[in-house]
């Protein structure tokens, strides 16, 4: 397995940990917008997996399309490292998936340097 397909592997498996936090700890009802329904988080998060999936895929095969889908998942899973522990500092305390936020965003920063 190339250093590539780890790095994304290392993310997806920190994404699923953070998943678990947010289903656990109750994410859909405390967004920021106001309560999720669970159809819409459930697609959401289906349609997230689903793209880290094919880039995994697309890695693994060596498809020149896979470093862009790679670039594109890292930044936005860096994304919603930041965006998540933001959340945790307006709010002055816990926000669901805040605990697996700096994980995320690790994982993402070693994809880029992996990518770089």
């Amino acid at each position: 397995m190339s250093t590539l397909a780890i790095a994304v592997v290392v993310l997806i498996v920190i994404m699923l940990v953070m998943l678990v936090e947010e289903i656990r700890k109750g994410f859909r009802k405390e967004f920021p917008l106001g309560k999720m329904p669970r159809n819409t988080f459930i697609i959401i998060k289906g349609l997230i997996f689903l793209f880290a999936g094919i880039t995994l895929a697309l890695v693994i095969t060596g498809s020149p399309a896979a470093v862009v889908l790679a670039w594109i998942l890292a930044v936005a899973m860096m994304a919603t490292g930041v965006w998540l522990l933001i959340q945790m500092l307006v709010r002055s305390g816990y926000f669901p998936g805040g605990y697996t936020a700096f994980f995320v965003l690790l994982a993402s920063i070693y994809l880029m340097t992996v990518l770089a």
